[in-house]
């Protein structure tokens, strides 16, 4: 049985780059990943490697968290990523402690 059928598609050209560096989204309790990421028009993967800690689908309302790169003209070394990731954790860990601190949405 067929849950759904693609009867066309149609390129809208490249998606406009944000004007922000991070963005924090108050998820409800129910969403998926790719809920969130389609509603921000990013990859799911995005959502679930920048937030290992979460369970998708949410049980419960949660802050989720998003980073945006700038497009880089040059290729990064695989010590560069591995040094943004390590960055990236300690950063995102101070800002969920802060805004679980701040709100009552942990």
């Amino acid at each position: 049985q067929v849950g759904a059928v693609i009867s066309s598609i149609a390129e809208e050209g490249d998606l406009e780059e944000k004007d922000c560096a991070i963005e924090v989204v108050f998820a409800k309790a129910g969403q998926s990943a790719w809920d969130i990421a389609k509603s921000l028009k990013v990859r799911e993967t995005l959502i679930t490697l920048q937030n290992p800690e979460v369970v998708f689908p949410l049980d419960k309302d949660e802050n989720v968290i998003v980073y945006y790169q700038k497009k880089a003209e040059n290729v990064l070394s695989p010590f560069k990523i591995a040094y943004l990731k390590q960055k990236t954790a300690k950063f995102t860990h101070f800002l969920r402690f802060f805004l679980c601190f701040e709100s009552t949405i942990c």
